[in-house]
């Protein structure tokens, strides 16, 4: 059974782009405030996440994300999306990623 985005409201069709996110990039870990979130505390990407979020440049729904990571890093489908349906949903509740036309 696929793992699904668990974040209130949102249809897995959805197309889903980068919120008003101030970043900052290292050399292993992506930074992301997302301006409207109450907390001061930024969300910290590491590994593969990093490319899961460069991936949201421009919108995508969550299977397209997965298709293009799983050609990517060479991995099955369920693998991926096991891996990204948490931080899409992770993302979506701090505001990082937003619902897009």
């Amino acid at each position: 059974m696929a793992a699904a985005v668990n974040a209130p409201g949102l249809s897995p069709s959805a197309r889903l782009g980068r919120g008003e996110v101030v970043t900052r990039r290292t050399h292993d870990a992506v930074l992301l405030l997302p301006i409207a979130s109450p907390s001061d505390e930024p969300v910290v990407l590491t590994g593969s996440a990093i490319a899961a979020w460069d991936t949201f440049e421009v919108p995508h729904t969550v299977d397209e994300v997965v298709a293009t990571l799983g050609h990517r890093f060479d991995a099955g489908t369920e693998t991926i999306r096991t891996a990204v349906a948490p931080l899409v949903a992770k993302l979506v509740d701090a505001g990082a990623l937003v619902e897009r036309p």
